[in-house]
């Protein structure tokens, strides 16, 4: 008797561990899915940023190249200068977005941990189900 109560305890606690697992795999995926969406939409923005940022470089110099000749087109270079150093604020943007992702799946690990109370409840319904599952055993023989 002794025997059979441990081999359910150990179905008992097997299964409840599967059942745990196959959880958090399926949250482990949708969140993998999500935080690749947003990899890729960052990745995006920074090739979109590099880009700008080139545009802006290339357009800053010749306006100085044109100030230089004395042509005078009309650009506003200060205006220009602040726009590039505006652009080391959209990579940092681009930081913060993944801090906030990143802030995002470390509350969903701690929200998905179990306090001790939730331990100790689970403990105790899966020593109750093993007593079922093993007076069920007791009635089984006893007819047999």
């Amino acid at each position: 008797e002794a025997a059979a109560r441990q081999a359910l305890e150990r179905k008992t606690s097997l299964n409840q561990q599967i059942d745990e697992l196959s959880q958090a795999l399926a949250e482990s995926r949708q969140v993998t899915a999500r935080l690749r969406g947003e990899l890729d939409q960052l990745r995006t923005s920074l090739r979109q940023a590099q880009a700008r940022q080139g545009a802006l470089i290339a357009r800053y110099q010749s306006a100085k190249l044109q100030r230089r000749w004395g042509e005078g087109s009309g650009v506003d270079l200060q205006r220009m200068e602040q726009r590039l150093k505006e652009g080391p604020q959209a990579f940092g943007e681009l930081e913060q977005r993944v801090e906030v992702a990143e802030a995002e799946a470390q509350l969903r690990r701690e929200l998905a941990g179990e306090t001790a109370l939730e331990t100790q409840a689970r403990a105790q319904e899966n020593r109750a189900r093993v007593e079922e599952e093993l007076q069920a055993l007791r009635r089984k023989l006893n007819k047999v």
